[in-house]
């Protein structure tokens, strides 16, 4: 992605960049209809799986619409979303790239951000893309209030981006079976 071409920043603390199809890509992630769905124990399960494997506190599966990113599941986290202007998956829905960032005191686009500065500390960030279709609907996000000094290795990386892939094709389904559903009962409607 040319980013000077492709992004614009809105306004909000700390600034965001967004996409060129940052429209489309909300209208995909509201058309899935799992923001503000309950919680499922199968997310859950990854999330705790790669706090295990990562040694990470906090692990979150994260759905950014226009407003706020959402946490389908968040492991060490007690909220459920957080206003999209302080969301480091911006940085992650942007492409189909892993964003990690070492120390978050450290870096210019986060320093001064409350996530950062506040009571949750936060130092490291890993977003892994959750992509379906072409759209980066959200992350599968490691973080943590101690920063890395190192980027993750590259089986990790791996592992990360098959979560990322397993959460991908569980939100295909689950919008699958809930077309079925809704063409099952109007085909049952019709024949009545």
């Amino acid at each position: 992605m040319d980013t000077d071409k492709e992004l614009t920043t809105q306004r909000g603390f700390p600034f965001f960049p967004v996409g060129h199809n940052d429209q489309q890509r909300i209208d995909y992630v509201n058309g899935l209809k799992v923001i503000d769905s309950g919680t499922e124990a199968e997310y859950d399960m990854i999330s705790r799986l790669a706090a295990i494997h990562f040694h990470m506190p906090i692990v979150t599966i994260s759905l950014v619409d226009a407003e706020r990113q959402w946490f389908k599941s968040h492991l060490g986290l007690a909220v459920c979303e957080t206003a999209r202007n302080l969301a480091f998956c911006n940085y992650t829905v942007l492409s189909d790239q892993i964003f990690e960032v070492l120390d978050a005191s450290k870096d210019p686009r986060f320093q001064a951000n409350p996530l950062v500065t506040g009571e949750l500390s936060i130092r490291y960030y890993c977003g892994f893309p959750i992509v379906i279709k072409q759209f980066t609907v959200g992350a599968f996000c490691l973080i943590s209030d101690t920063p890395r000094a190192e980027p993750l290795g590259d089986e990790d990386r791996e592992f990360g981006m098959n979560c990322a892939k397993i959460i991908a094709k569980m939100l295909e389904k689950r919008k699958l079976l809930r077309e079925s559903v809704t063409t099952f009962e109007q085909l049952l409607r019709v024949a009545e």
